[in-house]
């Protein structure tokens, strides 16, 4: 079969591929049963042709490893892999789906078989501060501040937008960081999706998402509804006063922007952690999966 890469796809986006020596003029690549892998070093411009075999993944049908009948429970999603295999994956975030289907993509490649593979999500936990659902009294927080960049920054808000809650939906949104000459763009296009999104109220933290905060209300994000702190620890004074009961909480920025200071407050603030909550439950995909 024919294998296309369109480098739109990949994690960095196509206008910017111009500014790497080795992918001037490329737009895609159409190979014969092999895919090949571009591997730079340090921007320099240097890089290695891998050739391997291809395997694909997604929810398209023609997907060599694809999901199907994806609906959310109480826990995450469950979804069907190749018409035949049941996963039950207990996180948050439709990206993860994709992220399932990696794994089960390469360990079926090394010869795992799919049931074996598909049995053990049902136990999968992410790692601390990436798309963690806590709860604090009737206060639901989606801590995602482990780290940040346009497409993780994406899919959050993704997630987020598409949650159906009692109260409001609260973004407190840090700096995403080593953008370069990108920063300031890459942000603002940020608060352009968040002003889009449905959400509510918009709380910024650090100089740079700041253009996020002007971004938003320049596409119609009600002004009163919008704040920008230089710090963490501003905005975790900021939290204490605002934040109210039955708020629904995401929390997400570059580790070096110390959120979790943030989420302290709001643990303090709210005490008394319910797992029972059921507030976040209620997802709708507008997408049709």
């Amino acid at each position: 079969k024919s294998v296309r890469i369109n480098f739109s796809q990949l994690n960095m986006q196509q206008k910017y591929i111009k500014d790497i020596p080795s992918f001037n003029n490329l737009s895609e690549l159409e190979l014969n049963n092999k895919i090949t892998y571009f591997v730079w070093e340090n921007w320099s411009g240097k890089s290695t042709l891998i050739e391997a075999i291809a395997i694909s993944f997604g929810f398209n049908k023609s997907a060599d490893i694809k999901a199907s009948n994806v609906k959310r429970n109480d826990s995450g999603f469950i979804f069907t892999v190749n018409d035949s295999f049941p996963v039950k994956l207990p996180v948050l975030g439709k990206h993860n789906v994709y992220n399932a289907m990696a794994a089960i993509a390469i360990c079926n490649a090394v010869g795992i078989s799919m049931k074996d593979i598909c049995d053990k999500f049902i136990d999968f936990k992410l790692p601390p501060m990436r798309m963690e659902k806590q709860i604090f009294g009737d206060s639901v927080v989606i801590n995602d501040s482990y780290n940040s960049n346009p497409s993780s920054m994406s899919s959050a808000l993704d997630e987020f937008s598409q949650l159906t809650t009692s109260w409001r939906k609260v973004l407190i949104c840090g700096d995403m960081l080593e953008l370069g000459n990108y920063a300031e763009m890459l942000h603002k296009e940020v608060g352009a999706k968040v002003a889009n999104a449905n959400i509510d109220v918009l709380w910024t933290v650090g100089p740079f998402s700041r253009f996020v905060a002007e971004e938003a209300i320049a596409k119609g994000m009600a002004r009163e509804n919008v704040l920008s702190c230089e710090t963490s620890e501003e905005m975790s004074l900021f939290v204490a006063s605002q934040l109210k009961k039955d708020d629904t909480v995401l929390i997400k920025g570059s580790r070096r922007m110390k959120l979790e200071c943030v989420l302290r407050q709001i643990e303090n603030c709210f005490s008394g952690k319910n797992e029972n909550n059921t507030a976040l439950l209620s997802l709708v995909w507008n997408d049709g999966h």
